[in-house]
């Protein structure tokens, strides 16, 4: 009888032994792997596909409104071209994100000199919004899941887009995000959920496995959740730089549609 081969789990070489499922990511971690530049792999200069197939092949031609009055939401931003491009397109465009010099460095290379103003989050933490001289684009450099829609400029979005925040958040603060970003959605609204899908024992994260179920789990008695379109990784245009970050061959990024169950 042959014996059984056993699986080495692979980790990104900046995790150091944390993980999702563990609660251990802080955000003293996450500074960390920025501050180190060990993550920028995972940001695309030319915008995400998938994201970008269903905007061109269904919501753009669709809207039913000026896009100057279409307002976007990315949670855990990082300093996501398509941020830039959406602005570009005449859609408003609000993010957050944890680490200064991303924001900074986004305006920077957009030539966009912003008004910086400061906010107190709920745990009274002082929280930078830098906002562009037509204000359309405003970016907040805090913790997400300290800010509440109060703090806002925008009490509600037509578009959530979630570019790999979920993927990368602790178990057990799945819920709470996924309490918070819902309620900033309109009735008729779209949220945009890119995952990636993998074998588990194969690769540990982060980011996590997160398939349909996990989505379900979270968004389920909320929104109706459909897949819209996956690429395998060896078809992905990023296929070279994830592989630095042990990201399996057999994975697939997913781009699911979420809307309110009607």
């Amino acid at each position: 009888m042959a014996e059984a081969t056993s699986v080495v789990k692979a980790k990104p070489p900046f995790l150091k032994g944390k993980s999702c499922d563990e609660g251990s990511l802080d955000l003293k971690h996450w500074k960390n792997i920025y501050n180190e530049r060990q993550f920028l792999s995972y940001h695309e200069s030319s915008g995400n596909k998938l994201m970008w197939d269903f905007m061109n092949e269904s919501y753009l031609k669709n809207v039913d409104k000026d896009l100057s009055e279409t307002k976007v939401f990315v949670p855990m931003c990082g300093h996501a071209e398509d941020m830039w491009m959406l602005y570009e397109l005449g859609f408003t465009v609000v993010g957050v994100e944890i680490i200064h010099h991303y924001i900074e460095n986004f305006f920077k290379e957009h030539n966009l000199k912003p008004k910086v103003g400061k906010i107190l989050n709920d745990a009274g933490e002082q929280v930078d919004q830098y906002t562009s001289p037509d204000g359309r684009l405003v970016l907040f450099a805090g913790d997400l899941l300290h800010l509440t829609a109060d703090d806002l400029p925008i009490a509600k979005f037509d578009i959530i887009w979630d570019r790999g925040a979920f993927s990368v958040l602790n178990l057990c603060d799945r819920d709470g995000y996924a309490s918070l970003t819902s309620r900033l959605l309109v009735k008729d609204g779209v949220y945009l959920m890119t995952v990636m899908e993998f074998d588990p024992r194969y690769y540990g994260g982060p980011p996590a496995n997160v398939g349909q179920e996990c989505l379900l789990k979270s968004f389920g008695d909320k929104c109706a959740i459909n897949e819209f379109k996956r690429i395998n990784f060896k078809d992905h245009p990023r296929r070279e730089k994830m592989r630095q970050h042990c990201i399996p061959d057999h994975a697939d990024e997913v781009l699911y549609i979420m809307k309110f169950q009607s």
